[in-house]
């Protein structure tokens, strides 16, 4: 099992998780006391650099604090999968939906996939889905997301669940982090999809892993 074992060296006044090993991490769900980790994490990799190699989120948490902060505190209440990662701090969070939640916000989701024919489309019958996966940065490649996968897919195998779906971004900046930890986790390409940001186009890999 993935662990983390909280040896976090300091360097110039921060924390540098360099040095960090995996031994001792506990996952759990998140709550409202968490709120401000998660944000902290959510900063950390999303903002106005998006590094490929690295990862990141399309959102910059700067640019607008209180927004995001509250956003986050519904999602704690709201969503049956939000996960955190935790040695003496929030090292990242796992932030996903029942299919019934996110046929909610996002009602034309499966119409607007253009489904790779090589998928089995009665796949979609029964998944939950990942919104967001981070990891506070510096902390990529320790484990600390594959710690967060494991207890999701134990959770979504005790109901009885069949699949994950996520998203990874193709294009016009492709996370090559995020396609990585696809990869590792053996998701397989389902299909496209392309949405409206900021007044630019994306497309983002949809991405499908059975749960066994």
């Amino acid at each position: 099992m993935d662990t983390y074992d909280g040896d976090i060296a300091k360097k110039n006044g921060k924390k540098n998780y360099q040095r960090l090993t995996i031994n001792g991490i506990k996952v759990k769900k998140a709550d409202k006391n968490d709120i401000k980790g998660i944000f902290k994490v959510a900063a950390s990799v999303g903002n106005r650099e998006k590094d490929s190699y690295s990862g990141f989120l399309m959102d910059n948490y700067q640019s607008n604090p209180d927004r995001f902060i509250n956003l986050f505190e519904r999602m704690v209440i709201e969503l049956d999968y939000f996960y955190v990662a935790v040695e003496d701090e929030i090292l990242g969070f796992l932030m996903a939906f029942t299919k019934e939640q996110w046929l909610v916000e996002h009602p034309k989701w499966i119409e607007d996939v253009f489904w790779s024919p090589e998928f089995e489309f009665k796949k979609t019958d029964s998944f939950a889905f990942v919104d967001k996966i981070a990891i506070m940065r510096g902390c990529g490649g320790k484990g600390v997301g594959s710690a967060m996968y494991k207890r999701f897919i134990s959770d979504l195998k005790a109901r009885g669940v069949e699949g994950v779906f996520s998203e990874t971004i193709i294009y016009p900046i492709p996370n090559f982090a995020s396609l990585s930890f696809r990869k590792k986790q053996k998701h397989m390409l389902a299909g496209i999809r392309y949405e409206a940001f900021d007044g630019k186009t994306i497309a983002d890999g949809v991405y499908y892993k059975p749960v066994r």
